[in-house]
């Protein structure tokens, strides 16, 4: 296992056209320096500064030894595209300096017991309503790639039925489907009282008045249905835990990452298209350009 305060992190935002999104995840990477005294390099993939190759820039500088932690929740386009050509590009421009690049955030155990608290928090925002007639929209980002999509999914039914409680259904800011006002029809055409949103978003930036719309335009709609919107798992400390465990797993080569439903190496139904090196290099290079 690698030492903890050995060699340099960079660790991967999205990046948000909202400035406060951006600060706190840039506190985030200042908080983990403090915690752990490791080089700590926030970078970002779009939208803000410091871009992802500055970090690995600046990281090559300070040690011989560099791992990238992403810090999105599942991997999509830019942990499965952009992310590896970024690192490969920092590795012809640094030759001899090893680069590891690590898995997402993920279905952690830490991150389900933070959603939990944040949906029994607002839980309890909603009165009386019993808990047979109470319902869960959970909500994700939303992305082009279904195995990224999936895990949203699979997020719902951890919380359903491990918790044993409630209706809990899944919806997406954008992308894909349901959208979050399809996913509130739906909740309460099957019978909810109250509603809990709860987004499973780290930083929700621009994000976050959209669903605050969105539950307004549902309020107006289905007046005699109480709707609350649950906080986003922020800056929690316990999150460091997870980025350590993430880099543990990059420098030892233990990455566990399948590849077994994604679109860009699986032909999936209704995804051929996507599959190949050359489609993926392509989209990355894209999105490079365009940056």
């Amino acid at each position: 296992m690698s030492d903890v305060s050995d060699g340099t992190l960079v660790l991967v935002g999205h990046g948000s056209r909202a400035g406060e999104a951006n600060r706190e995840f840039l506190a985030f990477a200042e908080k983990l320096r403090q915690a752990t005294g490791l080089a700590v390099e926030p970078g970002f993939v779009e939208l803000a500064e410091p871009t992802l190759a500055e970090a690995l820039d600046r990281a090559a500088r300070l040690s011989a030894e560099v791992a990238v932690v992403p810090f999105v929740l599942f991997a999509a386009g830019h942990v499965k595209l952009d992310l590896p050509l970024e690192i490969e590009a920092a590795r012809r421009r640094h030759p001899g300096m090893r680069f590891a690049q690590a898995a997402p955030l993920g279905l952690h155990p830490r991150l389900l017991e933070i959603a939990g608290e944040r949906l029994d928090a607002a839980l309890d925002k909603l009165g009386e309503t019993g808990a047979a007639e109470r319902a869960v929209l959970l909500v994700g980002r939303g992305s082009s790639d279904p195995d990224a999509n999936s895990e949203v999914a699979k997020l719902a039914r951890l919380l359903s039925e491990g918790r044993g409680c409630m209706l809990v259904e899944a919806a997406y800011c954008g992308v894909t489907r349901p959208s979050v006002p399809e996913g509130l029809e739906r909740v309460a055409r099957l019978g909810a009282r109250g509603v809990v949103v709860l987004p499973h978003l780290i930083f929700a930036g621009v994000l976050e008045a959209r669903l605050r719309d969105n539950i307004a335009a549902f309020r107006r709609a289905f007046p005699g249905i109480e709707a609350v919107l649950a906080d986003t798992l922020g800056g929690d400390p316990r999150l460091i835990e997870v980025v350590l465990e993430r880099r543990g797993e990059a420098l030892d080569g233990a990455v566990r990452m399948s590849c077994d439903l994604c679109k860009y190496k699986v032909r999936l139904p209704g995804f051929a298209d996507e599959r190949g090196a050359e489609k993926a290099l392509l989209h990355a290079a894209h999105h490079t350009a365009s940056k």
